[in-house]
């Protein structure tokens, strides 16, 4: 009897481990495939949004290179028009006209190499920059200091030029309608060239800091692309980029460049 008894156990016993596991290996198959399918599903959706970037990208460019055709027709009709002008006044409007076409004609271009990149020194980016910002309000809250003109940086000049520019409107969006500074200030440190760009703003929320960089978040009426665009250049050009809101109130942008996107020294 105890015998039997014994068997029966060791048969229930058996029988409960074969089941145990069937189910332990059948979950741990469907694990499987469950990692396998969102390793597919994430891989096609990669695939879709670099398909869909691709194709952006190709029709900025077309956008971008019909634009070639009227700027050239204006330049060629602004040049006849200075001939023509006696007007001395007016021939300075003509001259300034042929400037910011001339600006623009740069930007389509670069546009056009993509992320083509070269060697400039920092005092022409940035002159480049003031120069773009000199018709905007901001111009008169900026204070620039620049420790380092000569030393030169690998950039795209419009894309990182759009890049700093939009931080630049950030920091005076921050105070507008009171009493405000920006501090563009460039500083050389051997092996990296720091960018400090500080306002006397609001500063942001910690929420806000969170979300900065994700695209379609926005603090104001607008599409929510400036940051992270900001962001995007950034990383192209390997740049570290950090944002931080200053102790005595305010907002602080640092970029710190370094390794093959600056000049060593000689």
């Amino acid at each position: 009897m105890l015998d039997l008894i014994g068997i029966l156990f060791f048969i229930l016993f058996f029988t409960f481990a074969i089941l145990l596991s069937i189910i332990f290996f059948n979950q741990e198959r469907k694990q499987k495939i469950y990692i396998k399918e969102t390793e597919i599903a994430k891989t096609l959706s990669d695939l879709k949004v670099k398909e869909i970037e691709n194709r952006y990208f190709k029709e900025i460019q077309y956008l971008v290179h019909d634009l070639k055709t009227p700027l050239f027709s204006i330049g060629t009709l602004i040049e006849i028009l200075d001939m023509q002008e006696e007007n001395e006044q007016k021939k300075i409007y003509y001259q300034k006209i042929e400037k910011s076409l001339e600006r623009c004609n740069i930007m389509v271009s670069e546009i056009l190499r993509d992320k083509n990149k070269n060697f400039i020194s920092t005092e022409k980016v940035f002159n480049f920059i003031l120069s773009y910002l000199s018709s905007h309000e901001c111009i008169k809250y900026i204070n620039y200091q620049n420790y380092c003109k000569e030393r030169k940086i690998k950039v795209n000049k419009i894309t990182f030029s759009r890049a700093i520019t939009n931080l630049i409107i950030n920091s005076y969006e921050a105070f507008l309608g009171k009493s405000g500074k920006i501090d563009l200030i460039i500083k050389d440190y051997k092996k990296a060239i720091l960018i400090k760009i500080e306002d006397n703003g609001k500063g942001m929320t910690d929420e806000e800091m969170e979300k900065a960089f994700e695209i379609g978040y926005s603090t104001k009426k607008s599409s929510g692309v400036g940051l992270n665009f900001i962001k995007s250049v950034m990383d192209e050009h390997k740049c570290e980029l950090k944002i931080l809101n200053k102790k005595n109130g305010g907002l602080g942008a640092y970029i710190v460049m370094k390794g093959e996107n600056i000049e060593n020294e000689k």
